[in-house]
């Protein structure tokens, strides 16, 4: 019988009977299997210096790139202000450069300030040949300088027909077969 024709019987004052089963299955109650269960807490360690002071986190050092941002944003922001107060600013902010850039490019938009980025530092040249960074250096038994194993133009290491030959006077300055190390 459905709920609601069940509650509309019991207004109207009609007697309602419930219908149980004639016979019924023997169940027996098995106890609860026991199961091994360690109650765990979620608990973010503190990392202790030995002084029992929790130790700050590790933050990176900025590039000079970002340095050279943070000092320019800085000297337009506390222009106004006394040098310790900017002297503060520029040591927190070299602490965390991530937040401090985000911050300072946020506050000199919002004073209608412009501060371009500095200029990125020119590309260093590439280093000229030397054998201490070519692949074809060899050091057997460590050796210092070490040997060539592609110049067959130079004086052999150990005899005429040995594969490695001695280092030029140069340092490799002039080669043409230098390759570095990947």
């Amino acid at each position: 019988m459905a709920l609601d024709t069940m509650l509309a019987r019991l207004e109207q004052g009609a007697t309602v009977t419930a219908v149980t089963a004639e016979e019924t299955a023997a169940v027996t109650a098995n106890p609860a299997p026991a199961l091994a269960v360690t109650a765990v807490t979620a608990v973010t360690a503190e990392k202790d210096k030995g002084q029992g002071v929790a130790a700050e986190p590790a933050r990176r050092a900025p590039t000079d790139s970002e340095r050279a941002e943070l000092l320019a944003l800085l000297a337009v922001i506390y222009a106004d202000d006394t040098d310790q107060d900017r002297q503060e600013a520029i040591e927190a902010a070299l602490s965390d450069p991530d937040g401090a850039l985000l911050c300072y490019r946020a506050i000199c938009l919002e004073r209608g300030r412009v501060v371009a980025p500095p200029a990125p530092a020119p590309a260093a040249a590439p280093a000229p040949p030397a054998c201490r960074r070519c692949r074809h250096r060899a050091t057997p038994s460590r050796a210092d300088p070490g040997y060539c194993d592609q110049r067959t133009e130079l004086a052999p290491a150990y005899g005429t027909d040995h594969p490695l030959h001695q280092l030029p006077e140069d340092g490799g300055a002039s080669c043409t077969r230098f390759e570095a190390w990947q």
